[in-house]
């Protein structure tokens, strides 16, 4: 066709121009006629090529309008809705014997408005009547899920059990699972009441309880033991202080900086009332001593030891209780049988259980005592090389104690800076 030229409608004594049609591809094509006697239908990608009824004031033809009912007693003209084609051969129903659910073109069942497919069955909801909106339905509209191709009961907000939100007003989040498969909640995660029942707080993200109930233990999901920030198990065990354990991650531990046994190490609890920062296990056994066990059994290859080097027998091997400071046991028979004697028993003929120097003063014959005093020159050799070597055990012990306690003390520091870490936090 020439530019500038453009086709006219087929329609006798019509001499509009031929109008232009969108078909459902969204492209559009050239009908054969003006705007006025172009059939409305539909064919997908095409137009249709007869003219419409204008004169009985309808848009489109014959074909595609005035179609009779394919019901066999019914001769009512089935008017289609625009937009939708009469194919050849295809059976329609008026208004009175089609079904009425939306889009179906099947013949209404008799004595129904409905075909056999959209027949409603009444709610299932305890006390309601209503209809259902099909068959495959088995609650009504205002008791069935909202969510497109759901058919379960509504359980709240318009919603069933499995699409249901958060009850806050406002959040759209989804439930949060319950512990071992119970299935959901009634609240998200961000909007968990607290598991205390008086309290009106959210509980702290995986935990159950609030700021103010649960405990302070990033890793513990447990409530507050009253009247502390943790709960039963980070809490000391002694029942009047509120402290918090020293190992949070070590189950042996079950007290405080300041009622555990001050040995690095050791969980036990400290003696307090005895004065003593040591646990039985750690502190020499005779009372009112606060020095540690010479080996409490952290070496092997030693016999474990209750009392600290001044209290101990002097007799190598021997771990009995020595009847003076620093001195020899009796218990065994390595002390001087006289009263208040440190010295060892000599062995001596004729002088049983008493040491070099008693045995000396108890000698009647010189001869026997000039032997005695050859023997107890090499005795007091011995014992300065014994005394020399305590002392330089007693000066190892005295840096190992000092050593530990700096420990401790920085520890101290070190939790007590944690704590205010973490009360910060929590404000």
């Amino acid at each position: 066709m020439a530019a500038g030229r453009h086709r006219h409608c087929h329609q006798a004594h019509c001499h509009k121009r031929a109008a232009k049609r969108l078909l459902a591809d969204y492209h559009t094509v050239d009908s054969l006629y003006c705007e006025d006697h172009t059939c409305r239908a539909d064919l997908g990608d095409r137009t249709c090529r007869q003219p419409s009824d204008i004169q009985n004031d309808r848009r489109y033809c014959l074909d595609h309008e005035l179609v009779v009912c394919s019901d066999t007693k019914c001769n009512t003209i089935a008017l289609e809705r625009p937009g939708v084609a009469r194919l050849v051969g295809q059976v329609v129903y008026c208004n009175i014997h089609r079904c009425i659910s939306s889009g179906c073109p099947s013949q209404a069942m008799e004595q129904h408005r409905y075909c056999r497919q959209h027949l409603p069955r009444n709610c299932q909801f305890n006390g309601c009547r209503r209809a259902t909106s099909a068959s495959n339905h088995r609650f009504c509209p205002e008791h069935e899920c909202s969510l497109p191709n759901c058919v379960r009961q509504c359980y709240r907000n318009g919603l069933c059990y499995a699409h249901r939100t958060c009850l806050i007003p406002g959040c759209g989040r989804p439930p949060m699972s319950l512990p071992s498969g119970q299935g959901l909640a009634d609240h998200c995660k961000e909007h968990a009441p607290c598991a205390v029942g008086s309290c009106s707080h959210f509980a702290i993200p995986s935990k159950s309880f609030c700021s103010r109930h649960a405990c302070i233990i990033n890793a513990c999901s447990g409530q507050r033991k009253p009247g502390c920030e943790t709960c039963t198990g980070h809490t000391c065990r002694v029942d009047t202080c509120f402290g918090v354990i020293v190992d949070v991650s070590n189950s042996n531990s079950r007290f405080c900086v300041y009622h555990k046994c001050s040995t690095v190490g050791c969980f036990g609890p400290a003696q307090i009332g005895a004065g003593s920062a040591l646990c039985s296990r750690h502190r020499c056994a005779v009372t009112g001593c606060q020095n540690p066990p010479k080996n409490p059994g952290s070496d092997i290859s030693q016999p474990r030891s209750i009392y600290c080097t001044a209290h101990e027998c002097a007799q190598t091997g021997c771990s009995a209780e020595a009847e003076v400071s620093r001195g020899y046991c009796r218990l065994n028979g390595h002390g001087c049988t006289q009263h208040g004697c440190p010295r060892a028993k000599a062995h001596l003929p004729g002088f049983p259980g008493l040491c070099d120097e008693h045995s000396i003063a108890a000698a009647q014959d010189r001869g026997a005592r000039e032997a005695l005093q050859r023997e107890q020159r090499d005795r007091q050799l011995r014992e300065e090389r014994d005394r020399q070597r305590r002392e330089q055990e007693d000066e190892e012990l005295r840096v190992q104690e000092l050593t530990q306690r700096l420990r401790q003390q920085r520890h101290r520091r070190l939790w007590a800076h944690r704590r205010h870490v973490r009360w910060e936090d929590d404000q």
